[in-house]
């Protein structure tokens, strides 16, 4: 299941959620040659420390199975 944050109480946090299997991992979708803002970066270290797992994706070459 993915779902698509596109409004929270929280500005920087990643585009997708996706929910598989009891886990979940955010992802942040860039165009490529596009980096996350220092913000985004605030809030995936913050995800990343509560143990969640965070991808930043240029293409769907970034996609992982």
């Amino acid at each position: 299941m993915v779902i698509k944050l596109i409004q929270t109480n929280c500005n920087g946090i990643p585009d997708l959620m996706c929910l598989k299997n009891g886990k979940t991992i955010f992802v942040e979708v860039k165009q490529p040659g596009r980096e996350p803002t220092e913000l985004q970066k605030y809030r995936h270290a913050e995800l990343i420390k509560q143990g969640f797992t965070v991808h930043v994706m240029t293409s769907e070459k970034d996609i992982i199975i």
